[in-house]
This record gives structure tokens, C-alpha cells and sequence, in this order.
């Protein structure tokens, strides 16, 4: 048994996989396994989806064989998947793949259906993390599920206190990018953020006002917030995150004076 084959058994596979440094040496892996290897649990699965998101990007700038090789990757889990059946995976692995396939932007019908029908019910088992994962996978994809992001959005709306910046930003993002306009959701991040507004990074705050305005949810505590925080640490928002800050205010119809006179 050679060291490549040795390492393709249990949780020596999930070690591999989560090390992997570079596309080539998730390559070396998945090969290694290939569709049918026993090693193949649903972690092993979302592990693989996840390092395969992070690794492509750096892969797309190699050359026209790596880009094959990511296609291929892409098809082998695909087929790992179908064969263990989305339903054998938890709450935290659907919702790691889906972010997975939103950022690769390989999410296919069958999947898709899949997921919407195992997760929707199921929405109470997750973390607020995963239930934002789920967002913004969907949202990347551009795939509406209109039952399982009301049931997200709602459960997301109930355990707000428990978001990160992040979450609540990039939840926002992603139902603005769907135009899913969840009414509860907003009305709960208006009274949640404000008092939470020093916490963001400029981005997450210049992408949110962004995101409330492509949605049409102007809230007076929010924005004034928004402004406020921004003006008085000017120096850490780039260009595109004062941009983003600007074009939502405009849309939305808000003027903060000093913060445009800033």
C-alpha cells in the first residue's frame, strides 16, 4: 500500500483534506480516492467542497489544464455526493457545501432541489453561521427557494443577537443579489445593527446599506448609524466600500450632511 493510498482511509482523508495548501494538492488527493473510496462520508465531502472554493481561484490563474482539472474535481464530488444522497448530510455539511458551490458557482438543478427539500425543514438545527452560509451560497447561484429562505430568514431573524457582522452582512448581501425581500429579517437587523455599528469592518457596513437600499428598506436608526460610525473612521474605508456607503444613501434618499461634507 503506497502513502497516497494509506492516506485515503478514515480519518487520515479528512486530515489530508483539510491541509491541502494549494489546488494541486487537493488534486492529489480527490485522485487518490477517487468517486467510490470508502473514505467518503458526507464530512469528508463538505471538507472537499470547502478547500475546493478556496483553492480554484488560484487555480483559474494557472492555465487552461488546471481549469480542466477544477471541472473534473467539481464532477467527482458531484458523483461522491449523489451516491451518499444529500439527505445523509448534516445541517453544518449542507450548508458548508452550499457556500462551497455558490462560490464556484456549480450548483446544479438536482442538487439544488435536493437541498431545498431537506434542509427547509430543518433550518432550527442550524447554526446562524450555516443558515448564512445557505443564504449567500443560494444567492451567488442565483437560486430562489422561496420555502427554505422564508424559513432561514425568519429562524435568522429570531437568533440575531448570535450573528457576526459578518453573518448579518453577507445574509443581507445575498437576499439583495435574489431581491428576496424578508420584511421580518430587516425590520430585525434596523433595531439589532445600530447599536452594533462600531463592530463592522468598513466592508460589512458599506455592503449592508448597500444591500438594505437594493432592497428598499430605509431605516432612519440604521442609516444615521451608518453615517456616524463611517465619519468618524473615515480612514479605514477603501474606495469601493465609500462607494458602496454613497450609492445605498442615494438610493435610499438619505442625507447625513456631515458625513458628505466629510
Amino acid at each position: 500500500m503506497g502513502p497516497a493510498s494509506a492516506k485515503v482511509r478514515g480519518r487520515n482523508f479528512q486530515a489530508w483534506l483539510s491541509r491541502t495548501a494549494n489546488f494541486r494538492e487537493l488534486h492529489e488527493a480527490l485522485h487518490a480516492a477517487g468517486p467510490l473510496a470508502e473514505a467518503w462520508t458526507p464530512r469528508e465531502v463538505a471538507t472537499a467542497w470547502h478547500r475546493l472554493a478556496k483553492h480554484s481561484a488560484t487555480a483559474g490563474r494557472v492555465g487552461a489544464d488546471c481549469r480542466n482539472d477544477v471541472h473534473k474535481a467539481i464532477g467527482t464530488l458531484r458523483e461522491v455526493q449523489q451516491r451518499l444522497g444529500l439527505q445523509t448530510f448534516p445541517p453544518r455539511q449542507l450548508a458548508c457545501s452550499v457556500w462551497a458551490w455558490g462560490k464556484l458557482r456549480a450548483g446544479d438543478a438536482e442538487s439544488l432541489q435536493k437541498l431545498d427539500e431537506v434542509l427547509t425543514h430543518h433550518v432550527t438545527d442550524c447554526s446562524t453561521r450555516d443558515l448564512s452560509n445557505v443564504v449567500y451560497g443560494l444567492g451567488l447561484l442565483g437560486h430562489r427557494p422561496q420555502a427554505l429562505l422564508q424559513a432561514a430568514c425568519t429562524e435568522l431573524a429570531s437568533r440575531l443577537h448570535d450573528c457576526t457582522t459578518q453573518t448579518i452582512a453577507n445574509t443581507v448581501y445575498a437576499l439583495s443579489i435574489l431581491k428576496f425581500r424578508h420584511r421580518t429579517l430587516l425590520e430585525a437587523v434596523g433595531v439589532h445593527v445600530p447599536a452594533k455599528v462600531p463592530e463592522f469592518k468598513a466592508q460589512e457596513l458599506s455592503i449592508l446599506v448597500y444591500a438594505c437600499a437594493i432592497l428598499g428598506f430605509h431605516h432612519v436608526d440604521l442609516l444615521q448609524a451608518s453615517c456616524e460610525n463611517a465619519r468618524e473612521r473615515l480612514h479605514d474605508f477603501l474606495t469601493q466600500n465609500l462607494s458602496n456607503l454613497i450609492y445605498g444613501l442615494g438610493l435610499l434618499q438619505f442625507q447625513h450632511q456631515q458625513f458628505l461634507e466629510t
